[in-house]
């Protein structure tokens, strides 16, 4: 079968291949911010695709079905057929449409009763679809087909009630009227000769006879005799053979045929099938040269690493299998190079690096991929200089080479200079590392460096100094990767382009030049360099809110609101009313308004303005996620937040106690992949002030104290900054926030705002 694999199987295999998180945008997984370092041991999954692409020399793919196209093109193709046939002969032109018009009707009337009685379950595997309706001995006389006009040629009458006996699962009676078929005179059977012997093969199946090979074989002659084959059935006959080998468990040979058909779907079913066999059958198998790579390319195209839990480890059964076919392969000699990297590849992904190494050994380091593993080993090893030497020679040898597309998702040549920059990163060469990281595959570790590492001179002098480096100008596309790697991902699989049709329509894509001068923005403004910060921001920013507003009966929803703001501008805005409050030559009352409004600025636009790129604020994720990773990622030091919340949080209590059992442990040795005591100094330098998730809603609090503390006692003005303060950080952090609370109670109590406070025991809501 080649045209008859079904959808549902593809889907399938995408859902098992793709990468997603329960809720939440993809959080990619940075090596530096969220991986963990058996990550970098990691060989990617391979691509079955590409695997049999390099076999074959020819395109392949996962194969659809579409019944009513395949319907359409069959009725078709027969009246075409027909009419050529019908002018060959001396018929009067009338008798000629009344023939054509007779069998129009009578396939017409087939093709609805088919459409009504679909004889395939297409919701499963094309085999067991197969067979879902399978009812020998139908009784195709409870129909009243449409009678034939005596000018329709016998060939084409004989194959019609063939074909009605068998979408009546009636095979016996359609097996003898196509075999009556073929033993006409070959002048009279050259138009539906292909056709019968097709479906005899079919209808072998449908009754589990062990003959119906054959009759796929007599498919491909007779096309090749000259018979009329306008469907291809005789390319499709491939995957039918395929099928009944399958179903015989003639392995080998199904796998063959499925390769000429091109059919991925269905060689991934029998190479899963194969691998349930026991030792011997695989020896038997791995003989044939052909046999034994299609089965090593499904096994390096599973998945051995689970990315949602960080883990390294094949499933039970896939072990098995690797077990057993590395036995298999084992007892063969003269195994080329190109299959013994695939061997070592297996072999790793078994967790055997003694035979990993040997079979590495063997290539003599003449493909990427035994480079890649070469690499590996060495990390593996304790090796941190060998294996950073290495990736240094895989970066190239993908590169120039069609496999660098080996892998069914990763970019290697990206990942594999990430993986660089995190070996310079534990060698304290951070501004090699950076630069490395930005032609790696993560926007976090590239945010991490930039934010938490080099130092903001550091920083602003390489953009500075590199405004035309190609590096910078990449779309960078969402801040978190997401989208960046997805179109990595359908440029080669161009098929998954309509899962992500929406977040391909974003047009909000920054340079990584441009994100990159906007995190240095946000830094300057943090430490207070308002001037240094305006040099850096972009010129717009989209700014997209969940407001309260009333619809069209009055009732109060939450939408989302837009608003394209001017970074720039908004932090001008804020500085010149911290700069007005914090003279103390203004009237208390003109300061306290300045520092009202100046709160006012920092808790709607603080993000925009200061936030952090990663934790504490989030800006990556548009602060909608909480983010205190990288640092205890790479430190093993835990958030107080964090710390509080395990108190309510179950789950949180394991990972705390991973994390401080591990801190433990960087207090005396640190590794590759933990920062070294340099690195921990800068990062934590770093962080704002407070170090709290949204620290400018802090912020934005304190300037409303500080406007509350210039103003006398029942001030309005007072009152409204210290409920505003309050509010900021009622959700936040409760403790603070009841301090703003007793204030206004003790110091405002005949205003109104704080009558409603006491009358509710909290904060009541204020108008915008």
């Amino acid at each position: 079968m080649t045209k008859t694999v079904i959808n549902t199987f593809l889907v399938f295999f995408l859902m098992l291949s793709s990468y997603s998180m329960a809720c939440g945008p993809d959080f990619d997984e940075a090596y530096l911010v969220r991986a963990n370092k058996e990550k970098m041991y990691v060989i990617p999954t391979g691509d079955f695709i590409f695997e049999l692409k390099a076999m074959l020399g020819s395109e392949v793919s996962f194969l659809t079905w579409d019944s009513a196209k395949a319907m359409q093109s069959s009725v078709e193709a027969d009246g075409k057929l027909l009419e050529e046939a019908l002018k060959r002969k001396t018929l009067p032109p009338g008798d000629q449409k009344r023939a054509v018009e007779s069998y129009s009707k009578a396939r017409e009337q087939l093709a609805e009763y088919i459409t009504k009685n679909y004889p395939e379950d297409t919701s499963l595997w094309y085999g067991s679809q197969f067979r879902a309706r399978e009812r020998i001995g139908g009784n195709a006389s409870k129909v009243n087909w449409n009678r034939l006009d005596k000018n329709v040629p016998v060939e084409f009458s004989i194959y019609l009630e063939g074909a009605r006996y068998y979408y009546q699962d009636n095979f016996v009676e359609a097996k003898k009227k196509w075999n009556t078929l073929l033993a006409l005179p070959k002048d009279e059977r050259l138009n539906k000769s292909v056709w019968a012997a097709f479906m005899l093969g079919k209808a072998s199946l449908s009754t589990k006879n062990k003959d119906a090979s054959k009759f796929f074989e007599m498919t491909r002659q007779l096309a090749k005799d000259g018979y009329k084959d306008p469907l291809d059935l005789a390319s499709d006959s491939y995957g039918w053979q395929a099928l009944s080998e399958f179903e015989l468990k003639q392995y080998g040979e199904s796998i063959k045929h499925y390769l000429l058909a091109k059919d991925a779907s269905s060689l991934e079913r029998v190479c899963s099938k194969v691998s349930m066999q026991n030792v011997e059958i695989l020896k038997k198998l791995a003989q044939d040269p052909t046999v034994r790579k299609a089965l090593l390319a499904w096994a390096v195209s599973r998945e051995s690493y689970y990315s949602y839990t960080n883990e390294w480890n094949p499933t039970d059964e896939l072990k098995s299998f690797f077990k057993s076919y590395l036995t298999a392969l084992e007892s063969l000699k003269g195994i080329p190079v190109q299959e013994a990297d695939r061997i070592a590849w297996i072999y790793y992904n078994a967790g055997d690096m003694k035979n990993a190494r040997r079979w590495v050994d063997l290539t003599k380091l003449a493909t990427p991929l035994s480079k890649l593993i070469d690499a590996r080993l060495a990390l593996r090893a304790g090796d941190v200089e060998g294996a950073l030497k290495r990736l240094h020679a895989v970066v190239p040898s993908f590169e120039k080479s069609p496999d660098k597309d080996m892998f069914y998702y990763e970019d290697i040549v990206a990942d594999a200079n990430s993986q660089i920059g995190v070996l310079k990163m534990a060698r304290k060469e951070y501004a090699s590392a950076f630069e490395t990281l930005l032609m790696g595959k993560y926007w976090e570790d590239i945010a991490y460096v930039a934010e938490k590492v080099l130092t903001i001179d550091e920083l602003s002098a390489y953009l500075d100094s590199h405004k035309d480096d190609p590096l910078l100008k990449v779309p960078l596309d969402f801040h978190n990767g997401t989208l960046w790697s997805i179109r990595k991902r359908i440029k080669k699989h161009p098929e998954e382009a309509k899962d992500y049709a929406d977040m391909l329509d974003n047009k909000d894509t920054p340079s990584t030049g441009a994100a990159l001068s906007y995190l240095l923005a946000r830094r300057y403004a943090r430490n207070g360099n308002w001037d240094g910060a305006l040099k850096y921001y972009p010129k717009q920013k989209s700014i997209a809110r969940w407001v309260l507003q009333k619809d069209k009966e009055g009732i109060l929803n939450y939408e989302m609101a837009y608003e394209n703001i001017d970074p720039g501008v908004k932090m001008k805005e804020l500085r010149d009313q911290i700069s007005k409050a914090n003279n103390k030559s203004n009237d208390d009352k003109v300061r306290a308004k300045a520092f009202y409004e100046a709160g006012i600025l920092m808790r709607k636009y603080g993000m925009e303005i200061m936030g952090t790129e990663l934790d504490p604020d989030s800006f990556v994720t548009e602060g909608q996620f909480p983010e205190y990773e990288s640092i205890d990622h790479r430190f093993a030091i835990v958030h107080e937040d964090l710390i509080k919340q395990s108190k309510e949080d179950d789950w949180l209590k394991e990972d705390i106690a991973k994390s401080k059992k591990r801190r433990n442990v960087l207090k005396k040795e640190r590794d590759f992949f933990s920062g070294s005591e340099d690195e921990e100094r800068r990062a934590l330098s770093s962080l704002p002030d407070p170090d709290k998730r949204w620290h400018y809603r802090f912020k934005a609090a304190e300037l409303m104290w500080k406007s509350a503390e210039l103003l006398p006692d029942n001030d309005e003005l007072k009152a409204r900054a210290l409920c505003r303060g309050g509010t900021y950080l009622k959700v936040i952090d409760k403790e603070r926030a009841n301090k703003f609370y007793k204030e206004l109670i003790k110091t405002c109590g005949s205003t109104a705002l704080a009558k409603q406070a006491h009358k509710i025991h909290w904060f009541p809501k204020m108008e915008e």
